[in-house]
């Protein structure tokens, strides 16, 4: 058996890694009347001054009259809304305003815009720092596990794969986003919590663990020696790690990428990553409101033959970033599903402890096309709902696009 796994021995300070597409809002009670003039004065301005397209006064007057239709005396203007929602007391005008600002964000196209309340963010201290290696995605309504990192308590713990995620610590995760579910499931380390998925109740304790970001293995095809590698993360360091096996291992007539499994990254390492196989050429860039960071390959290319690119139908907008960058070659070849890829630049802003995520750019691949419009179109379609298990010396079969992998090469 001709097996390899790339360390990168990080301990992970988060449980789980989320594309944050959610905007549904936490509504929970404070004890003190929000400043809702201070917060949407506050967000008006931050839309104004950074959303990735600058908003006219007849865009911004149709997201404050939808905003409004909710709100006693369905005021239609800003100031108004904001009178509305100061004529509400105690805890009814948080609900109010959570609401109120769930509209706005909603309205807000392109991208993915949401906030955190300042109560949900007491769960983010810094000494609730460690996690459990459990990563979870939003299938429509309901939040469901995605896989658990090997080697973590969610690992050790069994927790199943597919099941939906209904509480933490007897809290129900309905109505939260994700990134309000990672801060209740972090924690200090060795300290206890628990999970019901799926209508059971499962207890584990936090602990630091160290994370594969690249895990591969050798097949032996008819025709020659295939390295399948599965990317779990495009974190900074990545790259580097993926170059170092390339040169360490020898010749291989086809690499395989499968990024099924990919979820936390860095949009800026990924194309890092695409110019491993790429001699020349625009990759792709970021637009922001008003600057480009565009991508060139360099002269260097570590591997020139065949390179199969998996993408599934949960991908990270990391994953379809690295697939729509190594596009731009025909010895490149995308397996899996046609996706969607709304790959865009997000930075927190806080107003009044609220924390505000809007959206001030996105990817766009070599032809100068936005992702979230064009998507990523495959070349090989496999259908499949499945995640890459165990790596093993010959294709799993019951795995569909490893199956697919080992008909095509005659494993």
């Amino acid at each position: 058996m001709n097996m390899r796994k790339n360390k990168l021995l990080k301990k992970l300070i988060f449980p789980v890694s989320v594309s944050l597409f959610s905007v549904i809002l936490s509504c929970q009670k404070t004890e003190e009347p929000a400043k809702a003039d201070v917060i949407i004065e506050g967000l008006d301005q931050k839309i104004r001054q950074s959303f990735i397209l600058k908003p006219n006064e007849e865009t911004m007057s149709a997201i404050y009259k939808s905003a409004g239709k909710n709100l006693p005396g369905a005021p239609t203007t800003r100031a108004d809304i904001i009178k509305s929602l100061l004529s509400i007391s105690g805890a009814s005008r948080n609900q109010a305003l959570h609401s109120t600002l769930q509209t706005i964000l909603e309205n807000l196209k392109p991208g993915i815009n949401e906030f955190r309340s300042a109560e949900s963010m007491k769960w983010s201290s810094p000494e609730r720092n460690t996690g459990i290696g459990l990563v979870l995605h939003k299938d429509g309504t309901a939040v469901k596990s995605l896989y658990t990192i090997e080697g973590s308590p969610a690992h050790q713990a069994n927790l199943p794969s597919g099941a939906s995620l209904e509480a933490v610590d007897g809290f129900p995760v309905s109505g939260l986003t994700l990134d309000e579910i990672v801060g209740r499931i972090r924690g200090t380390a060795d300290s206890a919590i628990t999970l019901k998925l799926n209508g059971k109740e499962y207890t584990l304790k936090r602990k630091p663990f160290s994370f594969d970001s690249i895990s591969h293995t050798t097949w032996k095809g008819k025709n020659g020696d295939i390295e399948y590698f599965v990317i779990r993360a495009a974190l900074p360091g990545t790259a580097a790690n993926l170059k170092q096996i390339l040169l360490k291992m020898g010749k291989r007539d086809t690499v395989i990428l499968d990024l099924r499994m990919l979820q936390p990254g860095d949009y800026q390492e990924c194309f890092k990553i695409a110019d491993i196989f790429i001699a020349k050429g625009k990759m792709g860039s970021i637009k922001m409101r008003s600057t480009e960071e565009i991508f060139e390959a360099d002269s260097e290319i570590l591997f020139s033959e065949d390179v199969y690119v998996v993408m599934g139908a949960k991908a990270s907008p990391y994953a379809a970033t690295l697939a729509s960058a190594m596009k731009i070659v025909p010895h490149i070849i995308y397996a899996g599903v046609d996706i969607a890829a709304p790959a865009f630049v997000t930075k927190p802003e806080t107003i009044e402890g609220y924390q505000f995520h809007i959206t001030q750019g996105a990817v766009y691949d070599a032809h100068d096309r936005p992702l979230y419009e064009t998507g990523l179109k495959t070349d090989i379609k496999v259908l499949d709902d499945t995640l890459p298990g165990k790596l093993l010396d010959k294709p799993d079969l019951t795995d569909p696009v490893q199956k697919r992998f080992a008909e095509m090469f005659g494993i």
